[in-house]
């Protein structure tokens, strides 16, 4: 027997049909309630009973919902046989292995043929399934869901559906803090820093004049980028060099440290000039 996960906490109802029904009927199936049923198809336990007993329960496979009845009906599934089953039959709603592995097909794209999924259909290798804004959720749950434009969404019991901030698209931030990346910069006449994993540069106990902040410097800035080197000597001055990818502008460029000092300098990336300009010393 494939492995089942009760979830009757979510649903939970009862057979709702006069007489009952038997062990290949496969329509005419009425449920007491479905609210909270997904309408779009699942799998439900009938004559759930725990522990589980295969000599009565069933587990019934339906693709859709009108009004209390079940449609798309799949009788006997996850290896269990069909039965008959009497009016008033507990119904909860389950998850099964299967259920479980063809999502996570879908999900990674193993799985590429088409699926609806709201009003888009999905027949790539994608790794998200692309969805219209379902119904709300119950009081105090959100919903997170993938739409056609192929960005995240939050859906709240109010039915206020809200973008997910993402990596490219023109977004207000609003009462968010960034935290600047510090990285302690080993000392050296040439010290190495990569713009693309920090925004400031701490150098300690400098113990050489720096030659060349140019000579170990790399990453990918955009116009606009701030770049903030901090130098500390270790009692004795130290004298300074840029090199080629940094310029002056009306502020100079610093030609020596300041004896036990940290000396700030801030920079900001011109993609005109391809340098670092000079903006502020402290």
């Amino acid at each position: 027997m494939a492995n089942i996960y009760s979830v009757p906490q979510n649903f939970s109802t009862t057979l709702n049909v006069g007489g009952g029904i038997n062990n290949s009927q496969t329509t005419s199936i009425v449920l007491t309630s479905v609210t909270g049923l997904p309408t779009d198809g699942g799998i439900l336990a009938f004559d759930w009973a725990s522990p589980i007993d295969t000599t009565v329960i069933e587990y019934i496979e339906y693709t859709g919902i009108s009004g209390n009845t079940l449609t798309g009906v799949i009788r006997g599934a996850e290896s269990v046989s069909a039965k008959t089953h009497n009016n008033g039959a507990k119904v909860v709603g389950v998850i099964s292995q299967a259920h479980i592995k063809r999502l996570k097909e879908k999900l990674d794209g193993t799985d590429t043929t088409g699926v609806t999924v709201g009003a888009v259909t999905n027949n790539t290798s994608e790794t998200f399934l692309q969805i219209s804004t379902p119904a709300n959720p119950a009081s105090g749950y959100d919903k997170l869901y993938a739409k056609s434009d192929d960005k995240l969404y939050k859906l709240n019991s109010a039915g206020t559906e809200t973008a997910i901030l993402t990596t490219s698209d023109t977004q207000t931030v609003t009462n968010k803090r960034r935290t600047r990346r510090l990285v302690t910069t080993t000392q050296s006449a040439t010290p190495t820093i990569n713009t693309d994993n920090g925004d400031i540069f701490k150098i300690t106990g400098l113990a050489q004049a720096i030659t060349s902040f140019t000579t170990n410097l790399s990453g990918t800035p955009v116009d606009g980028d701030l770049m903030e080197i901090r130098v500390t000597d270790n009692g004795t001055a130290r004298a300074l060099t840029f090199g080629a990818s940094f310029e002056a502008t009306t502020v100079a460029l610093p030609t020596t440290t300041v004896i036990s000092t940290e000396i700030k300098i801030l920079f900001e990336w011109n993609a005109t000039a391809s340098k670092w300009d000079c903006v502020a010393v402290a």
